[in-house]
């Protein structure tokens, strides 16, 4: 036979069609207890032996006592292979939970495997984030190093003198008539001295 499933712990007992199925209701107890056995041992093993010394320990009764009511059972246990004998329904429960066991693993795995994709997606997106702002400030700071944004008139960064602050060249195009519109005499010649102390002027 084909390798299947290791059986389930439990499998589906329909009470209401075996109390209602005419040929359960001619069995006596021992015939019914019997019977139960024999369903129990072909969920676990997929099948029953077709042999009354077999049966006879798998029901641990008397091999005398399965004989006696082994014509009334074996209706329910029809041969379906040389040795081996089932009950359909018991091998229609199995086949079904065989089957949604084997949807669930294969759903849980594909469900397993889209989390590590978007875990890893997350991730990715993760370290570019961190990478690309650093990237972005280091060239910001290289080009107001080169323009001398930030560095005040006559300061120096390292070795190097730094022209004059972003104040001091903003202003550096106006006329005077300008000065005078827009400043005080005293801080017009207040940023003169700055200007010519910075280096603006010759």
């Amino acid at each position: 036979m084909a390798s299947r499933l290791d059986p389930l712990g439990f499998y589906p007992w329909h009470w209401k069609r075996w109390r209602l199925s005419r040929r359960v209701q001619r069995l006596n107890y021992i015939a019914e207890g019997l019977c139960r056995t024999l369903l129990d041992e072909q969920w676990a093993e997929g099948f029953i032996p077709d042999d009354i010394t077999e049966l006879a320990l798998i029901c641990r009764c008397p091999t005398a006592v399965m004989e006696e009511h082994w014509p009334d059972l074996q209706q329910f246990f029809p041969l379906v292979a040389t040795g081996q004998r089932q009950n359909a329904n018991q091998e229609e429960n199995r086949t079904e939970m065989d089957r949604k066991r084997i949807q669930q693993s294969m759903a849980g795995k594909a469900s397993a495997a889209a989390r590590a994709a978007r875990s890893s997606e997350r991730l990715s997106n993760e370290r570019s984030t961190d990478v690309q702002p650093e990237e972005n400030r280091r060239e910001q700071n290289s080009r107001e190093e080169k323009r001398g944004v930030g560095v005040g008139v006559g300061e120096e960064v390292g070795s190097e003198p730094y022209g004059p602050s972003l104040a001091a060249r903003r202003t550096a195009n106006l006329s005077m008539g300008d000065f005078d519109n827009i400043f005080t005499n005293e801080e017009v010649e207040a940023m003169t001295a700055r200007f010519v102390q910075g280096g603006c002027v010759r």
